[in-house]
């Protein structure tokens, strides 16, 4: 490989690290895709004022008629719904979306129905956007999931009640209103069946057979997304002693559980200090009988919240993740600035990538050890200020805690 395709590999590579984990690309690639998508759907449907504007007067006075450009419209309705869903950072949202726009890019173009080029070409640098701010797309949250189902739910309505009324005359009694459409879908949905009406013939079936599926599918992941965290947190707040919930103030958060974090630990408590974990699952540490844990994943503000971080001394990112602790520190930054922030460097080639988030200090246990034995090996003289350069690296106008 020449030298030129090196350096544009590096200079490839270390921008994708830039936006993967500068605070800024942090702050506002989300919001960049957001409105990105809301740009999209606008410039898709505002054309189609005047030509599909006539159906849905039609469809309120009980005529069906089928709009003159239904793909393009039903795009541009669901490029509004995932500008106002992105900015909650869902992972399931990010991948709906690049679903939505490989859809509209591919197989839309194929078949010679998709966006006219200019759209294309944003709906393309969109496609970009998001790939590029994959790594800022991490919370799975009830208000993710809400408007998750919401946003099912009336896609799942519109699709049974427009198709109920396009295949009205299959129907007995035919459908001819879209209230009744409506109705029958409602009443399909909700498993009621009254029987009032009902399909005559075999593609009114196979159709109600399709709503009746979708709609299976539909309320379990719904019932999964919403109920099962609500009725989880409940079920936890019971069970667990009501002493573990605690106004924490001035105390350490301490995300992870790896070994040097559970030796923090026990300096800090030997020391009077109350320390507060943040870890995915509760764990436990030989001769403590009682942590005070928060369970959840510590890169979520939410559960950040959970720890009172806003009144804290301090943030010890100390997990085995890298890329992690610097989600971390990110979203402390997110919570509030002033809050001090300490993250754990386990690989030499991630300590530029961290310095990028901006902690106060960076922590390289680790990579100091390999320094010493190197030295010791060589002969070279171990110095006490050199040591502790290269275990607590401090950001310019940092400190200690």
């Amino acid at each position: 490989m020449s030298a030129g395709r090196r350096r544009r590999g590096g200079t490839v590579r270390g921008l994708y690290s830039l936006l993967a984990h500068h605070p800024w690309a942090h702050r506002w690639l989300p919001r960049l895709a957001s409105l990105g998508f809301l740009a999209l759907g606008v410039a898709t449907l505002v054309p189609l004022v005047p030509t599909d504007l006539r159906p849905f007067v039609a469809l309120v006075r009980g005529r069906w008629v089928v709009p003159a450009h239904p793909v393009r419209l039903i795009l541009g309705l669901i490029d509004l719904v995932f500008a106002a869903a992105l900015p909650l950072r869902s992972r399931l949202f990010w991948l709906f979306a690049i679903v939505d726009l490989l859809g509209q890019l591919f197989v839309l173009a194929v078949l010679r129905r998709g966006l006219p080029p200019p759209l294309q070409e944003g709906a393309a640098l969109l496609l970009v956007l998001l790939v590029v701010a994959s790594p800022h797309f991490r919370r799975s949250s009830l208000a993710s999931g809400t408007l998750y189902a919401f946003t099912s739910v009336v896609f799942l309505l519109a699709y049974a009640s427009f198709g109920s009324l396009a295949l009205g005359r299959q129907f007995h009694p035919p459908i001819r209103s879209l209230v009744t459409a409506l109705y029958f879908s409602v009443v399909t949905l909700s498993t009621v069946g009254y029987g009032d009406i009902v399909p005559a013939s075999a593609e009114a079936r196979l159709f109600v057979v399709s709503i009746i599926v979708l709609g299976v599918v539909l309320f379990t992941t719904a019932f999964s997304a919403i109920i099962l965290p609500i009725f989880q947190s409940r079920v936890e707040k019971f069970l667990m002693p009501s002493d573990l919930v605690k106004p924490y103030h001035d105390h350490f958060v301490l995300a992870g559980q790896s070994s040097l974090a559970r030796n923090a630990f026990r300096e800090l408590n030997a020391r009077g200090q109350a320390v507060v974990f943040v870890v995915p699952e509760p764990f436990t540490i030989p001769g403590y009988d009682k942590l005070e844990i928060v369970v959840g994943d510590p890169t979520d503000v939410e559960v950040l919240r959970k720890a009172r971080v806003e009144h804290a001394r301090a943030v010890l990112a100390l997990g085995e993740d890298d890329s992690e602790n610097a989600f971390i520190v990110l979203a402390v930054r997110e919570l509030s600035g002033d809050i001090k922030t300490i993250a754990a460097v386990n690989n030499s080639r991630n300590m530029a990538r961290i310095r990028r988030v901006h902690p106060d200090v960076v922590v390289a246990p680790q990579v100091l050890g390999g320094q010493v034995l190197a030295m010791h090996l060589t002969g070279e003289s171990l110095e006490s200020e050199s040591l502790m350069a290269g275990l607590l690296q401090l950001d310019e106008g940092g400190g200690k805690v």
